[in-house]
């Protein structure tokens, strides 16, 4: 948590960049699906009271807002892939499995892919 919060997030709230840690708390960026470090954002207190309440955020904030979310995202995923690997590996197969890192982020489509982006988030 400390890096997903501090390095990933900068220990900042994404809407106001409030760095007051006791204020700070890092809930479900989209609450449709389950938290995890690339469905998350950190707020303050009473930003996350509002945030829960939203639908759909894609309808609620504004596209610069959300492609900075998604940045943090990525990042997210990029530095957190290697547990999410080894336990899909475990998981499915009851073994490790080789892995090639750097073939994986070099494919677009299998970033967009493992992202679940859509193509209006992502240029190139």
């Amino acid at each position: 948590m400390y890096y997903l919060v501090n390095v990933i997030w900068d220990g900042r709230s994404a809407i106001t960049e409030a760095s007051e840690i006791s204020s700070l708390q890092c809930i479900r960026w989209d609450r449709t699906q389950d938290w995890s470090p690339w469905n998350c954002i950190v707020l303050t207190t009473q930003e996350a009271e509002l945030h829960e309440n939203i639908n759909d955020v894609k309808e609620f904030y504004s596209a610069d807002f959300i492609t900075k979310v998604t940045l943090r995202h990525i990042s997210a995923r990029i530095q957190f892939l290697s547990l999410q690997e080894t336990e899909d590996s475990v998981q499915f197969t009851g073994e490790f499995n080789e892995f090639n890192e750097t073939n994986v982020l070099l494919d677009k489509e299998y970033v967009k892919s493992f992202m679940n982006i859509d193509s209006a988030h992502v240029k190139g």
